[in-house]
C-alpha cells in the first residue's frame, strides 16, 4: 500500500470520521452557529523534527498547527514578519480570537464559475448555483501568467474567483464594502491574501473583497471581426461586482455602499470601470492609485496587429481574424502565455514600459469601452461618483527596476528617442520622434548626459511620461464634468526597509 493512501486511511479512521459525524449530529440539533475547518498549511521548516511522518507526504500532520499559534520552548517562533508562516500565524490567531470576541472571521473564496476551455476568449458568464454547502476555505486558482522568478507558466484557466473577508459574523448592521483590484501590468498578479492580506482593512470594520481577472492575451486579446470579445479581463471585473451586489449582504456587506480601489493596472481598471456603461450602479465610490485609463489604452488596430503576431509565433499565418480566433482555441493556454511577449514588434520591444496586451477600443453593440477614454471624459460620459486618485512621488523608479522591458540608463543615453512613449504613436527614427526626444532631453536634462548622476532627472521624466501626465489630465477633465467630489493626492512616505527587495529602483534615489 502506498504511504499516502495509508496515511489517508489512518486520518479517516482516527480523526475525520469522528469529526464529520459529530458536526452532522450537532448541526441537526443546534440553533447556534457551528463552523467546520480543515487546516492545510505545511509546517514551518524549523519544525522538521516534529514527529509527524515523512516530509515528502502532502498535508499538515496532527498538532503541527499549534507551533504557529503558541510560543514554544521546543521550537523557535521568530518567523520573518512577511513570510508565509507569519501570515498564516496571524490569520490563525485572529480566527480564534475573533471567535472569542464577536464570532469568527470568515475567510471565504467564492467561485465565479468554471470556464470551458473552448470559450477561453468568451465574456464571463454568471456562476452556476451549487447544491448543499460549498467548500470555500481555500483561495481559488490564479489567472495563467508567467511566474516572475521561475519564468514558467503558472495558474489555471478556471481562475475567476473572488475572496470575501468579513471582520465578524453575524452582524447587526451591514458594513461598507471595499473591492480590491490588483495590479501587475495586466499580465501578472492575483487577489490572493498572500499578496494582499486584508487584516488592516478588517480592523477598520469593513468587508474586504479581492478578485481575480483574466490577464495577458486571455484577458485583453482584441480580434476585431471575430467572435472574440475584447477587454474580457475588465468584463470579469464587472461580473465580480455584479456578484458582490447580489450576494455581499449574506456576508455582512452593504450592497449600496461599495468602493472599488486598485493600484497600477488595478488603478487603471478602476478608471475604466468609471467609463464602462455595464458597471453602472455596481459601485458608489472609487479610488485609483497610480493608474489611469489614459496612458495604457491601445487603439484597435495596434491591438489586432499584436494578436496576429502572437498567432504567427504559435504557427498560424493568417490575416483572417476568425481563423486566428479558431486556431488559438486549439492551443494550450501555457503556450499562449509563454509566447505573449512575441506579440510586440521589434520597435515596441525597444520602448520603456511596453505591455503586450492592455485594455483597448472595442467596437459593436456590446462594446465595453464605447470610445477613447479622453473623449469620454471630455463629454462627461463616466460614472460621477466620489473619486480619489493619486500618484507616488517617484513613480518612474519602476523603469530602473529591471521589470517590464526596462533598460540601463547607458542604453538610453545612446538611443534617447526610445523614451518617447508609444502613446504618442510616433515611429522610432522619424524626424518628429527625434524632435520630441530632443525637447524632452532639453527640458529634463539640460546639457547633462543621462548617467548615474542624473538618475533623479530620468526618474522625474519617466514619472511624468507614464504616470503623472495621465493623472493630472484625467483629474482636470473629470473636475470639469462631475458634481461629485474628486480628491487628488501624492504619496511620499519612503517604503519600509523590510521591503528593500521590492522592484522599485535604486534605494539611494529620493521619492516613492
Amino acid at each position: 500500500m502506498k504511504l499516502n493512501l495509508l496515511f489517508q486511511m489512518q486520518s479517516d479512521l482516527h480523526f475525520n470520521y469522528g469529526f464529520y459525524k459529530s458536526v452532522k449530529l450537532q448541526v441537526e440539533q443546534s440553533n447556534s452557529p457551528i463552523y467546520a475547518y480543515e487546516y492545510d498549511h505545511k509546517k514551518p521548516i524549523k519544525l522538521k523534527r516534529f514527529p509527524s511522518g515523512p516530509e515528502y507526504l502532502p498535508g499538515t500532520g496532527h498538532g503541527e498547527e499549534l507551533f504557529l499559534v503558541f510560543c514554544s520552548s521546543f521550537f523557535p517562533n521568530d518567523y520573518e514578519p512577511y513570510s508565509e508562516d507569519a501570515i498564516v500565524r496571524n490569520y490563525s490567531v485572529k480566527f480564534w480570537t475573533n471567535f472569542a470576541k464577536t464570532g469568527p472571521q470568515n475567510l471565504l473564496n467564492l467561485g465565479l464559475g468554471v470556464r470551458d476551455a473552448s470559450k477561453e476568449e468568451a465574456p464571463p458568464e454568471p456562476p452556476e448555483p451549487w447544491a448543499g454547502v460549498r467548500d470555500a476555505s481555500k483561495e481559488g486558482a490564479i489567472s495563467p501568467q508567467i511566474h516572475m522568478i521561475l519564468q514558467s507558466c503558472t495558474g489555471e484557466e478556471d481562475c475567476l474567483f473572488l475572496n470575501v473577508h468579513t471582520p465578524q459574523w453575524p452582524v447587526s448592521r451591514l458594513k461598507p464594502v471595499m473591492v480590491w483590484i490588483h495590479g501587475g501590468a495586466f499580465e501578472l498578479g492575483s487577489g490572493d491574501s498572500s499578496s494582499y492580506g486584508p487584516d488592516y482593512f478588517l480592523a477598520q470594520d469593513v468587508v474586504f473583497v479581492s478578485i481575480n481577472y483574466r490577464l495577458g492575451a486571455l484577458g485583453f486579446l482584441n480580434l476585431d471581426g471575430s467572435d472574440v470579445s475584447a477587454n474580457n479581463g475588465l468584463r470579469d471585473q464587472v461580473m465580480a461586482l455584479t456578484w458582490v451586489k447580489k450576494n455581499i449582504s449574506k456576508f455582512g456587506g452593504d450592497p449600496d455602499n461599495v468602493t472599488i480601489f486598485g493600484e497600477s493596472a488595478g488603478g487603471a481598471s478602476v478608471h475604466y470601470l468609471l467609463l464602462a456603461p455595464s458597471a453602472k450602479g455596481l459601485f458608489h465610490k472609487a479610488i485609483a492609485q497610480s493608474g489611469t485609463a489614459l496612458l495604457c489604452h491601445l487603439n484597435s488596430s495596434v491591438s489586432t496587429q499584436r494578436a496576429f503576431r502572437l498567432g504567427q509565433v504559435l504557427g498560424c499565418e493568417t490575416k483572417d481574424p476568425q481563423h486566428l480566433a479558431d486556431f488559438l482555441r486549439t492551443i494550450p493556454v501555457e503556450k499562449i502565455v509563454m509566447a505573449h511577449k512575441a506579440s510586440l514588434s521589434n520597435e515596441e520591444k525597444q520602448r520603456v514600459l511596453t505591455i503586450s496586451f492592455t485594455p483597448t477600443e472595442d467596437l459593436g453593440a456590446d462594446a465595453f469601452i464605447p470610445g477613447d477614454p479622453v473623449k469620454l471624459l471630455k463629454e462627461g460620459r463616466f460614472h460621477k461618483v466620489p473619486f480619489i486618485t493619486g500618484v507616488t512621488s517617484a513613480e518612474g523608479k519602476l523603469t530602473l527596476s529591471g521589470m517590464f522591458n526596462c533598460c540601463d540608463v547607458v542604453e538610453i543615453e545612446k538611443d534617447f528617442h526610445r523614451i518617447v512613449p508609444l502613446s504618442l504613436s510616433l515611429e522610432l527614427g522619424t524626424q518628429t520622434c527625434k524632435d520630441i526626444a530632443d525637447k524632452l532631453r532639453k527640458f529634463y536634462f539640460g546639457n547633462k548626459p543621462v548617467n548615474e548622476e542624473t538618475l533623479e532627472n530620468y526618474v522625474d521624466m519617466q514619472s511624468d511620461l507614464h504616470f503623472n501626465y495621465g493623472f493630472y489630465k484625467s483629474v482636470k477633465l473629470q473636475v470639469e464634468q462631475s458634481n461629485s467630489p474628486i480628491y487628488a493626492y501624492e504619496y511620499d512616505h519612503k517604503k519600509p526597509i523590510k521591503l528593500k527587495r521590492f522592484p522599485s529602483g535604486p534605494e539611494h534615489l529620493p521619492g516613492v
